[in-house]
């Protein structure tokens, strides 16, 4: 028991200090616990389950880091030594490693390990949506439909695996405006898996940037969250000009309690902020994020309503948390979405605030005539 206790002290400083933002001191900790458990023997750590559980967190956690600052080699160094500890674990940690080797800029190498690993061992579904979805956040698009209808090809694949594999390719198809096979992809995840219907704003949303407002009114009907219905009933609205209807739905919206509802906090609090209501808004806001409800969105809505009220330094601040998120997901980002940036320049009406805070977002694309 005294063993564990000491490592779990050397655990409990390292997470610490991650979550405080001092990396070196946590990669540090995390690197001397997994030095530590890696000298026990597989009969140990067979016979002690809970220091093999705290080496995986620890090994979890320290790659997270690892990935944040950007110190790849370190990153892959740590997978190949979890390899050599967990043979049964080769499969996923190859998968990292050239994830990782993409990610330092070593595409090609990266795409050709995960093909490797794909064709190693072909009837397994997730090492060609891994290759899809690598292909679909490099944009590489041709190739990545190839691999996800490959995968959507493995007739013994699990349900869920299979609607995991068409959401991917819903994506595709989006992001190439190709709505009708997007939806057909939708459809098709859903019925695999009924999970699936909680991604049912991403369908309305697709229709509503589409301009397809018919389409998009036919998948908005089935939303079940009042906060999200209206909020999309009065954008759609928006989006063909009849500011009377959407002002409308949007002060039915403000004018309830979100409290009562799940989800749909974020629809809430825009649509107060596009009637003016600003410190409700960033009541709300601000709230969810001290509970550690965060998102990029919610951060990004935050970082609007500060700027709204005039406080730079906290919309700075709000932002910097929304890009920190983005760019520790995959694919990493480190800029907002253009098309965010134009809720800011309808809603923000000082020039000043808006100088300041444009960078945050991804430059506008000019196409020369």
């Amino acid at each position: 028991m005294e063993l564990q206790d000491s490592y779990q002290d050397l655990y409990t400083q390292a997470r610490t200090a991650r979550l405080d933002g001092r990396h070196e001191e946590a990669i540090t900790a995390y690197k001397r616990i997994i030095e530590r458990l890696s000298e026990l023997s597989a009969e140990t750590l067979e016979e002690r389950p809970d220091l093999e559980e705290l080496l995986h967190e620890t090994a979890e956690e320290l790659m997270e880091v690892l990935r944040w600052e950007r110190r790849y080699d370190e990153g892959i160094e740590l997978e190949e030594k979890l390899i050599a500890l967990f043979p049964q674990e080769e499969l996923v940690r190859r998968t990292e490693i050239a994830n990782m080797t993409i990610e330092r800029g070593q595409v090609e190498e990266g795409l050709s390990l995960l093909e490797e690993i794909a064709q190693e061992d072909a009837d397994n579904i997730w090492g060609w949506i891994t290759l899809g979805a690598q292909h679909l956040w490099l944009r590489r698009y041709e190739e990545g439909e190839t691999y996800l209808q490959r995968a959507v090809e493995i007739e013994e694949a699990a349900d869920e695996d299979l609607a995991f594999a068409y959401r991917y390719l819903f994506q595709l198809y989006k992001e190439q405006d190709r709505f009708e096979e997007a939806v057909a992809a939708w459809e098709k995840a859903r019925d695999l898996n009924p999970e699936t219907s909680s991604t049912l704003p991403e369908v309305y949303r697709m229709f509503i940037e589409a301009g397809d407002f018919k389409q998009a009114h036919s998948y908005l009907r089935r939303e079940q969250n009042r906060l999200r219905y209206l909020f999309h009933l009065g954008l759609i609205d928006h989006q063909r000009g009849d500011e009377y209807s959407a002002q409308r739905q949007w002060q039915r919206l403000a004018d309830m309690d979100p409290d009562n509802y799940d989800e749909g906090h974020d629809e809430w609090a825009e649509a107060s902020l596009r009637m003016g209501l600003v410190q409700q808004a960033l009541n709300e806001l601000a709230y969810l994020v001290n509970q550690g409800e965060i998102n990029p969105r919610r951060m990004m809505l935050l970082g609007l309503a500060w700027a709204m009220a005039g406080d730079a330094d906290r919309a700075k601040s709000a932002l910097d948390g929304a890009v920190m998120i983005l760019d520790h997901s995959r694919p990493r980002r480190n800029k907002l979405r253009r098309k965010d940036w134009r809720l800011f320049e309808e809603l923000v009406g000082d020039e000043e605030m808006l100088e300041a805070l444009e960078d945050y977002f991804m430059p506008p694309i000019f196409i020369p005539e």
